[in-house]
């Protein structure tokens, strides 16, 4: 006779396991594609890279008044709401960004509208996914606000 279909699955695991097992598996590859292997990597300890030591790190900062984009990531919004392309809706967005002391952006608030709800949420979401290198005072990182303004224009 045929094994049950309880074994039918391999390695003797029923295929709720391997349901569970594979759904699983997609949550992670999209929460790495989704906050970046970098940003991973990033949290890791320093000797953590012994194979790039003929790196040299930068000399500490004293003092920085405001955040400064972090050139290890592209601040670029990858997306134009699709609603906005089909009615060729153009405009500017300022944002208001609380950086955080690790570079991470805390919070997002709308400074001034474009005029389309569509292109304020993208401004909105996509540059809460931002890095940046934080404010300095004293020698300590300290969380700082930065305003940013986006523009959508479509070419051609």
């Amino acid at each position: 006779m045929g094994q049950s279909s309880e074994r039918a699955y391999g390695l003797g695991m029923s295929r709720d396991w391997h349901i569970g097992f594979a759904a699983a598996y997609v949550a992670v590859l999209v929460t790495i594609g989704a906050f970046g292997v970098q940003r991973y990597v990033a949290r890791l300890p320093p000797n953590s890279f012994e194979f790039f030591g003929h790196l040299q790190p930068s000399a500490p900062v004293a003092s920085r008044a405001r955040p400064i984009p972090d050139p290890a990531f592209p601040h670029v919004i990858s997306f134009y709401p699709h609603v906005a392309l089909l009615n060729r809706q153009e405009g500017a967005v300022e944002v208001r960004l609380l950086v955080l002391r690790s570079g991470e952006v805390g919070d997002v608030s709308l400074v001034r509208s474009s005029g389309y709800p569509q292109l304020d949420a993208a401004a909105l979401i996509g540059t809460g996914n931002w890095r940046y290198l934080p404010a300095i005072r004293g020698g300590k990182p300290v969380s700082a606000e930065v305003d940013v303004v986006i523009r959508f224009k479509l070419s051609g």
